[in-house]
């Protein structure tokens, strides 16, 4: 299987395919091995599913991101799928959701990370880990912020997840404090400190 580096694709047999943007086919090899999508037709290709079987290894879930994208939404989307019925993006661009029941968690303390830059340090983006099953559009359950112009890494307080016995399912959205902000959000994943 290729790997992905920035913006080109490593071919199998050692040949890169320089600046060409990765389409959904590529994308989806990344995912290989992942479950095909079973809850909604809204999510596409790239928006694939894991669930917690097969998705934290060593204490570790990634749920993607694109440093190549702004980000530009005032207030968190609405919705639970990753695009509305109208087209609108909801979730943050190329992330996977994750289906989780916290039961079959390790026990440790679990916290949001990721990558994330802004075009001025007068702006802030903002990422948000949400729980689509039972309050997609309510308070994040983790949370994180940067004005970084450069890039900087940002971990959230500890994730506090729902009581144990149903699968829940968790994406992370995205948002900026100004019409002018251009807001990036890339390497996201859930990690366990301990």
């Amino acid at each position: 299987m290729g790997k992905v580096a920035r913006s080109a694709w490593i071919n199998d047999d050692g040949t890169r395919t320089k600046g060409t943007p990765l389409n959904d086919a590529e994308l989806q090899k990344i995912f290989d091995g992942v479950e095909a999508d079973t809850l909604s037709a809204n999510y596409p290709a790239i928006n694939t599913k894991s669930t917690i079987d097969n998705a934290i290894v060593q204490g570790v879930f990634s749920f993607g991101g694109n440093d190549a994208v702004d980000h530009t939404d005032l207030a968190y989307p609405t919705g639970a799928t990753y695009f509305t019925g109208a087209g609108a993006q909801v979730l943050a661009q190329n992330t996977r959701y994750l289906e989780l029941n916290s039961a079959l968690l390790q026990q440790g303390t679990y916290l949001l990370e990721a990558m994330m830059r802004v075009n001025s340090g007068a702006y802030t983006v903002t990422a948000g880990l949400f729980n689509l099953t039972d309050s997609p559009d309510a308070t994040p359950v983790a949370e994180i912020a940067s004005s970084s112009t450069t890039g900087a890494l940002v971990t959230s307080a500890a994730i506090v997840f729902p009581a144990p016995g149903a699968v829940k399912v968790f994406g992370v959205k995205v948002k900026v404090n100004n019409v002018n902000a251009l807001g990036r959000v890339w390497g996201i994943r859930l990690v366990r400190l301990n």
